[in-house]
């Protein structure tokens, strides 16, 4: 289990990847075998990596990871 210090530095970590990859960039997550398209300034992922960084990152940064539907594909 992370401390919120641990998920808080995860939280400053994604938030530069969102702002330095292009609109429907891919992000590629190895250690879980996850890609997420970067849309509007969100993470967009299959359920389990939605769930995976969820775990990792603080609850105020949880809007910022969605699952990937048909209306944001």
């Amino acid at each position: 289990m992370l401390t919120e210090e641990q998920k808080k530095a995860n939280e400053q970590y994604f938030r530069k990847v969102l702002s330095l990859v292009a609109g429907n960039g891919v992000y590629a997550y190895p250690h879980i075998s996850e890609n997420y398209t970067v849309k509007n300034g969100v993470f967009y992922g299959t359920k389990r990596g939605v769930r995976e960084m969820r775990k990792i990152t603080p609850n105020d940064f949880h809007s910022m990871v969605q699952v990937k539907g048909k209306d944001n594909d």
